[in-house]
């Protein structure tokens, strides 16, 4: 499947990656961040710093997509998506409560997937949470895996998502402020499950 599909608009975004990225593996190869004209030239910057970058926000992407439609399923608008870089249509150029949850959604999908990949050692860039290591269980549990890195998956994705956003406008600022909701839920579900 070809993603240089258009020059990066303020309609293109990396959702588009959670419908492409289900039947495809990116490359590693620094030249795919680079050649992929749905990022925003920020993005593209983010992208550069580790191999499996765009696979992880793929994923993130799918995650957020999916749990839109499961949590609007029995609803008139159910998170409808299309297969083109608009991904949800006309909805993500209002500003209603639409918007406003997709790009929540998919702000918590990406930082669940970055956690995730981190944890499982497929990105360079980052690692185990070691600071659950040094907590005292009075010899009652001896930590023997890999925590989740919550801190570093919130500052990617802040990094990743935000950096296409000027908070110098109204749009800017509000998706600004749904990818920090999307964050918090974020902290909430790595922290309570």
């Amino acid at each position: 499947m070809d993603l240089r599909l258009k020059k990066y608009t303020q309609t293109t975004n990396f959702r588009y990656l959670g419908i492409a990225g289900s039947s495809t593996t990116f490359s590693s190869n620094p030249t795919t961040c680079t050649n992929l004209d749905i990022l925003h030239p920020k993005q593209r910057k983010v992208c550069h710093r580790s191999r499996n970058v765009l696979d992880v926000i793929s994923e993130g992407a799918s995650v957020g997509i999916e749990e839109c439609q499961h949590q609007f399923s029995d609803r008139r608008w159910n998170c409808t998506t299309y297969n083109t870089t608009d991904v949800f249509g006309n909805i993500t150029k209002t500003k209603g409560r639409e918007k406003a949850y997709i790009y929540a959604i998919s702000s918590a999908g990406v930082m669940y997937a970055a956690a995730r990949a981190c944890s499982k050692g497929q990105m360079n860039i980052c690692g185990c949470d070691h600071r659950v290591r040094r907590r005292n269980t009075n010899g009652k549990f001896v930590w023997g895996g890999c925590s989740v890195d919550v801190r570093f998956s919130e500052k990617f994705t802040r990094e990743f998502l935000d950096s296409k956003e000027s908070s110098m406008n109204e749009d800017g600022s509000m998706n600004i402020w749904n990818n920090k909701a999307g964050r918090k839920v974020g902290f909430f579900f790595f922290y309570v499950f």
